[in-house]
């Protein structure tokens, strides 16, 4: 359990340096990169089957988790475009914002899924299934609640969300 601590620390740092220091913010991606991957790299260290991840349900309840990605990363795709065409945001440069508006309202939505997936894999899966064998299934929820949120307080410190 403390190597997986300290592979979230460790992302954690990166997430807060990306945050804070303009050119530092290649770490916020390679920081989720690493925690994603590290993880599932300790899990199979640690001999775990990847179904004890959480993938092992039925097939409605993985239609059911994609269809909720796909939703949330809609709803982002929508919000780009409506930001972008009230002009809260500058999609090209020069201040026309129709030739880059669809590659970035696909760039949202695509972007979004993996970072959903990820975290679910992360969280849901890993964190959550480790401290629920370990205590309960609400100490589980309630710990892997609290590493995603505290995962996103740099971002939201940083005026980032």
């Amino acid at each position: 359990m403390i190597r997986y601590l300290i592979l979230y620390v460790i992302a954690l740092a990166g997430l807060a340096l990306g945050a804070y220091f303009p050119g530092a913010s290649f770490l916020t991606p390679l920081s989720f990169a690493v925690l994603l991957f590290g993880t599932l790299a300790l899990w199979r260290f640690d001999k775990r089957p990847f179904r004890s991840l959480g993938f092992s349900k039925g097939a409605r309840w993985y239609l059911q988790l994609g269809g909720s990605i796909l939703v949330g990363a809609a709803v982002m795709g929508f919000l780009t475009w409506t930001l972008s065409w009230t002009g809260q945001i500058k999609v090209a440069p020069g201040g026309g914002i129709s030739r880059g508006l669809p590659q970035l309202v696909f760039f949202t939505f695509v972007y979004t899924a993996l970072i959903a997936a990820g975290e679910e894999i992360i969280f849901r899966g890993g964190y959550y299934e480790m401290i629920k064998a370990r205590s309960s299934i609400l100490v589980g929820a309630a710990l892997a609640a609290a590493l995603w949120a505290i995962l996103h307080l740099p971002a939201m410190a940083a005026d980032q969300v």
